[in-house]
């Protein structure tokens, strides 16, 4: 999969995440101590989210985007 696509993408990925975190703390507010694997989960694909975002940004500024090329 491209990182363009992924890049694209992180705004599905940030909401999948904020939800995912809610269903976390939630379990935390009603006593569920297996709360805090949601919340993980999240902060998991936040940060990969935003490696992606930051290797696409890099990838864009520094002109070697395959997608720029013709043919």
């Amino acid at each position: 999969m491209h990182l363009s696509f992924l890049h694209r993408s992180r705004w599905i990925t940030y909401g999948a995440a904020i939800a995912i975190g809610l269903a976390g703390v939630a379990g935390l507010v009603v006593g569920n101590p297996r709360g805090w694997i949601p919340i993980g989960i999240a902060m998991l694909a936040v940060l990969f989210q935003w490696l992606v975002s930051r290797d696409a940004r890099r990838v864009q500024d520094a002109g070697t985007d395959p997608r720029d090329t013709v043919g």
